[in-house]
């Protein structure tokens, strides 16, 4: 028959005592040491740990969420629509729209039984003639169940509007994360201005000309749309969707 020794602790002279693990191990799994001489069993899956995947929510409206298995934290980012910019009818130049609000939240211990809510904010539609734009929507991140409690909103409202012959209404305010970024105003109502706000994540109309399709789109994300040049209906141009990413660790 062979032999066995059955101890609780090991020690070499002069070192710390280690103190075995008093349950079996599961299937591969390692011993690790906590620094202090106590022994534990560790999963074979942190060989694996670090970025799993990226979840990209660009559509506008709102779906549920939950973390695929195995991962543990996320980084959100939230990015709110941008608005559109006010039209013209020839006597006066109009505001641009405005953008909307960047967030970034930073969550540990979630699971895959998590179960979010998810909402990408409608960019802001422009105006042809004499009107004012229409603001963009808000983008959130909210914990519906789950590890997350209590509920957690992570918001990037959608940016102001662009008004005729006016100042652009304000840009989103961003609230809930560990980095909140209001987004900023649109180009006031001059010769000079008109200009779509940038975003965080985009970047806002431009004029090129005096035509009344004259105005340049915006680009990216939560980006303001241009307003009309001081020409017979003339046409602001519309902002653009938000955004919501995920970024999930194991």
């Amino acid at each position: 028959m062979a032999s066995k020794i059955i101890v609780d602790q090991l020690q070499k002279s002069g070192y710390t005592t280690l103190t075995l693990p008093s349950a079996n191990a599961s299937a591969s799994q390692f011993l690790q040491n906590d620094g202090a001489g106590a022994l534990s069993w560790a999963g074979a899956a942190l060989a694996g740990a670090g970025l799993h995947q990226l979840v990209v929510r660009s559509s506008s409206g709102s779906a549920t969420y939950s973390p695929a298995a195995g991962v543990t934290k996320i980084v959100v980012i939230v990015q709110g629509g941008g608005g559109g910019g006010a039209g013209s009818a020839g006597a006066y130049y109009s505001s641009a729209g405005s953008a909307g609000g960047y967030a970034l939240k930073y969550f540990t211990g979630v699971a895959s039984t998590d179960v979010m809510t998810v909402v990408v904010g409608a960019f802001g539609p422009g105006y042809t003639g004499a009107g004012s734009g229409t603001a963009g929507g808000a983008s959130q991140f909210v914990s519906v169940s789950g590890g997350l409690h209590p509920f957690t909103t992570v918001e990037g409202l959608g940016g102001g509007r662009g008004i005729a012959n006016g100042t652009s209404e304000a840009g989103g305010l961003a609230t809930g994360g560990d980095i909140n970024i209001d987004g900023i105003l649109g180009g006031e109502n001059s010769n000079a201005g008109g200009y779509g706000a940038d975003s965080i994540l985009g970047v806002g109309g431009t004029r090129h000309g005096t035509a009344a399709s004259a105005g340049g789109e915006s680009v990216g994300y939560g980006s303001g749309g241009v307003g009309a040049y001081s020409v017979s209906s003339g046409i602001g141009r519309a902002g653009r969707d938000g955004l919501v990413m995920i970024y999930e660790y194991k």
